[in-house]
């Protein structure tokens, strides 16, 4: 392009050698107004596309584009082996909470589609409308897209409108940590009973009644027992 511009300045140069202007150019060369007109087009075309990307922005770099899969009747993201994160309905901007961050929507109601981006990995969008929906599938998983939409009414060529949106991931299956049980070992109660205190008569036991202060072995000596002597023999 810039060797094609360096070219056409020779016919922008007056004969005179003389600076001039653009209508000054034009009448110096005359019937050459066409060409100059064209060459003037050409430059400011150069301009503008080195203008248009030294500005461009390249945050669509993060969208991540696919096609959709047309599925007929209500699609769940059970069907397709997935967790349904949020389900959007009525369909409206808005920034909606999920497990481990957000998802944000932004409309556009005229051409009944919309963008998205996400704080987590989206595999998997359904966009119900009509009598169907449009799924969005993502491998690896995405963080944002754009112009996403429902199915087209073949009566008119025109997408449906937005029924809901449901976001789908990956199901998480709850981690069961086993409990080990603890057995503790009671050792065994031993109950001392004391023995009863026997308290002594401070009177005179009855002859033939035992006294309860002597031991099973002694006999009391009562007043007709009789102590022999001993035997010298």
């Amino acid at each position: 392009m810039f060797e094609r511009i360096r070219g056409i300045w020779p016919a922008l140069t007056p004969r005179s050698g003389k600076k001039l202007g653009i209508w000054s150019l034009v009448q110096e060369h005359g019937g050459r107004t066409t060409g100059i007109v064209a060459g003037l087009g050409l430059v400011v075309a150069a301009v503008a596309a080195l203008f248009v990307v030294a500005v461009s922005p390249s945050d669509t770099t993060l969208a991540t584009h696919v096609d959709p899969v047309l599925v007929e009747a209500n699609p769940q993201c059970s069907d397709v082996g997935q967790n349904e994160l949020v389900r959007i309905d009525p369909v409206a901007d808005g920034t909606f909470p999920v497990p481990g961050g957000s998802i944000t929507i932004v409309v556009n109601s005229a051409a009944k589609t919309f963008d998205w981006t996400s704080t987590v990995g989206i595999e998997v969008i359904i966009v119900k409308g009509g009598r169907a929906a449009n799924q969005y599938v993502y491998d690896p998983p995405a963080f944002a897209d754009t112009g996403l939409h429902s199915p087209t009414n073949p009566k008119n060529g025109r997408f449906y409108g937005l029924s809901h949106i449901s976001f789908c991931g990956p199901e998480t299956t709850p981690t069961n940590t086993p409990v080990t049980p603890t057995n503790t070992a009671t050792p065994p109660t031993i109950t001392i009973t004391p023995e009863t205190e026997i308290e002594c008569p401070q009177t005179p036991v009855p002859e033939g009644h035992r006294d309860p202060c002597l031991s099973p072995t002694e006999t009391p000596i009562g007043p007709t027992s009789t102590v022999s002597p001993p035997d010298r023999t």
